[in-house]
């Protein structure tokens, strides 16, 4: 058994190794910032819905072997080895970039790892910003944990320089938070 396991780690770091590799790579992938990540078209297809039908479609990137991406190269970087490793290594700000890109790509499984990475990584101070920018996506599941986030610890949030800008700025998305307030919420320190 711990042959099969010691092959399988093996393959996967063999296919990682493929990754970003020019001279064996057919798909080019061009960021916002005009940086190139080298893709294998086979790997785009067997991970990827939206690629594989982007690629057999006869859409002029199928033509060109090229695909530009609304992102920045790390962004982009991040995203594509996710297809080769499953694995994803950025901080939270880039990982809701990436959600949405998951999103527009349909890549389920890198959304859901997304979605995960974020609900660890709200806090106090960034709440009522990820509550936003969820709502802002049309992010339902996480906007419903991160508001429930901000009524469980709103006597924290409420004294945070966040929410005075919140209350300044954007009072309709505290209409919004307002109208999911809890029936048994408790106002605590």
């Amino acid at each position: 058994m711990s042959d099969n396991i010691t092959e399988r780690q093996g393959l996967l770091k063999d296919i990682e190794a493929q990754f970003n590799s020019p001279g064996i790579s057919d798909i080019k992938i061009i960021t916002n910032d005009s940086r190139e990540i080298y893709v294998s078209s086979f790997i785009l297809r067997a991970r990827s819905s939206h690629f594989q039908k982007v690629l057999q479609s006869g859409m002029k990137e199928s033509a060109s072997k090229e695909i530009r991406i609304e992102a920045s190269y790390h962004v982009a970087e991040a995203l594509f080895k996710y297809l080769y490793t499953d694995t994803l290594e950025v901080n939270p700000k880039e990982t809701l970039e990436i959600m949405i890109l998951a999103d527009m790509y349909l890549l389920e499984g890198l959304k859901s790892l997304c979605e995960s990475k974020v609900k660890h990584s709200v806090t106090i101070h960034n709440a009522l910003d990820i509550y936003a920018w969820s709502k802002n996506c049309q992010f339902k599941d996480l906007g419903n944990y991160v508001s429930q986030f901000i009524w469980e610890n709103f006597g924290k949030i409420s004294k945070t320089q966040e929410f005075e800008h919140l209350l300044e700025h954007n009072l309709e998305l505290f209409k919004e938070l307002l109208s999911k307030l809890p029936q048994n919420a408790a106002y605590s320190y």
